[in-house]
């Protein structure tokens, strides 16, 4: 997906593996051998904690793209020298903006690894993307085969992603990825981030040693993730948020979440976004962009729990000076950045974590035999994720860049208001509707089918009745059709969700 962008996610073994590749986050060399190379590195540049951007090679040419693990497909637009049209068109549409144009082919080099006559769009309007493209000229996606509309479109293997290509054609490369995203402004943080195919960076070796996520299977083929349970989410004021999932078959009290590299700001139930800043003293609601404002001074803690690991969010990850921020009765105002969900409610994901989260982790996702054709018998697929914040460092940083080094956080105006002086934010008729459907689906599935079995009883019924009948003298008996000079009936309400084609965007990113 897109939006305020980033990088990526994967994992397994060994890391010495000589066909393994690491791409550190600052570097600025690019590799065009035609095999991989141990230590590869690609530069990726990190604009603002909003986007997260590398090179690659595409038919000869440079391109600057925005590495993604929320969708599938590669899309440049720019010059290719070599590329070869493959006769066919199609498109990714994210929630704002889209890629679209033929499909070509062309070599195609990123992080030490070069595949050769790699499917992807060639967009020849870049004005047409309704993306600012000024600091980039594509995407790179790096999510499941089955999500890719280059390979819907061309119907067979040929049509892969790079990363099923890269897996395919080096069997002895693990199936997985990492990255470590870092985060620019923050001047206590060491972290260089980095993008791994096949290997893991040493320092956050342990990763290897975390619980196994798995990924949550779809039951919309063309709109698989990256996605796992989150089992709780601690608030601001250290108790558990109630949590309640929309996709079925979901456990009680658990959230299934994409982890997307491509998302800036988090999406989350709007019940749980309410009950992280509902309850700030000053905080306010913008109904135009749909996320929460609160005084930039506000620490809002909170955890996140995975696998059963906690996971602390920096303060300066769960407000952000980054997007826009504004002022209100004298006080500097930021972005809420676990924004209520509005990027897709069908049932198949209940939140995405994006780069605010995943700057507080270190993540691998081994894609399993979630690779096309699955070559080496892998299992299934899962997600490891390494803690990398330490809540009393965080806590440390956020007085020094925040408050000038003086620490308020105790103060009264700092603490939060009871519960039953909490705000909520609005909901549309449109996702009320959808939330119900969800929620209540057994309810509605076993009303149907009960209504489908009366039906069908009622048919046979009259089929007996009707072999009995005899014809008059005019002719047989008028059945029971509607003739059709009788006024139709009136139109039922078409709740029907259209599953994402292939991804979706951060509905707030405008570059």
């Amino acid at each position: 997906m897109l939006s305020f962008l980033s990088l990526l996610v994967l994992c397994l073994v060994h890391v010495e593996d000589a066909l393994s590749l690491r791409v550190p986050l600052e570097a600025r060399t690019v590799s065009s051998q035609l095999y991989p190379r141990a230590n590869a590195t690609v530069a990726v540049k990190d604009v603002s904690n909003t986007q997260y951007l590398a090179n690659i090679t595409v038919g000869g040419a440079p391109f600057t793209v925005m590495i993604d693990t929320g969708s599938s497909d590669l899309w440049v637009t720019g010059n290719v020298p070599t590329k070869q049209d493959l006769g066919k068109t199609t498109s990714v549409t994210y929630a704002i903006g889209k890629a679209a144009g033929p499909i070509s082919a062309a070599v195609v080099d990123f992080s030490g690894y070069t595949v050769p006559d790699q499917a992807f769009i060639f967009v020849e309007d870049a004005a047409e993307t309704d993306l600012d493209l000024s600091q980039l000229s594509g995407i790179i996606g790096l999510g499941p085969s089955s999500s890719s509309n280059v390979r819907v479109t061309l119907g067979d293997s040929s049509g892969n992603p790079f990363l099923d290509r890269v897996f395919r054609q080096n069997t002895s490369t693990p199936n997985y990825i990492s990255f470590l995203l870092g985060r620019d402004g923050d001047n206590n943080d060491t972290i260089q981030g980095q993008f791994t195919i096949g290997e893991v960076i040493p320092e956050f070796a342990n990763i290897t040693n975390q619980p196994q996520v798995p990924v949550h299977s779809s039951s919309i083929k063309t709109a698989q993730h990256w996605s796992g349970a989150i089992d709780a989410i601690i608030g601001p004021d250290g108790k558990n948020i109630t949590l309640d999932s929309l996709v079925p078959g979901t456990a009680s009290g658990k959230l299934i979440s994409i982890f997307d590299t491509g998302f800036t700001l988090p999406q989350v139930p709007r019940d749980v976004s309410d009950a992280i800043y509902g309850r700030v003293q000053n905080a306010s609601y913008d109904t135009t962009n749909g996320w929460w404002t609160v005084p930039c001074d506000q620490e809002v803690n909170l955890t996140v729990v995975i696998g059963g690991q906690n996971y602390p969010i920096h303060p300066l990850d769960t407000s952000s000076s980054d997007v826009n921020t504004t002022t209100l009765n004298g006080r500097t105002m930021c972005v809420g950045t676990f924004q209520p969900i509005t990027s897709a409610l069908d049932g198949t994901f209940d939140a995405i974590m994006g780069m605010a989260f995943l700057r507080n982790t270190y993540t691998l996702i081994n894609a399993g035999n979630f690779i096309d054709g699955n070559p080496n018998k892998q299992g299934d697929p899962f997600m490891q994720l390494l803690s990398i914040t330490d809540a009393a460092s965080a806590h440390e940083e956020f007085v020094q860049l925040r408050l000038n080094g003086i620490d308020t956080t105790g103060d009264s105006s700092h603490a939060l208001l009871s519960s039953s002086q909490g705000q909520h934010s609005p909901s549309s008729t449109t996702e009320k509707a959808k939330n119900a459907v969800f929620r209540y689906w057994p309810i509605i599935a076993g009303v149907a089918g009960l209504l489908i079995l009366v039906g069908l009883v009622a048919l046979l019924f009259r089929c007996c009745r009707g072999s009995r009948r005899r014809p008059t003298k005019g002719g047989f008996v008028a059945g029971p059709y509607r003739p059709l000079n009788d006024p139709a009936p009136a139109p039922a309400m078409d709740l029907h969700v259209m599953p994402p084609q292939g991804g979706y965007h951060d509905p707030y990113y405008r570059g």
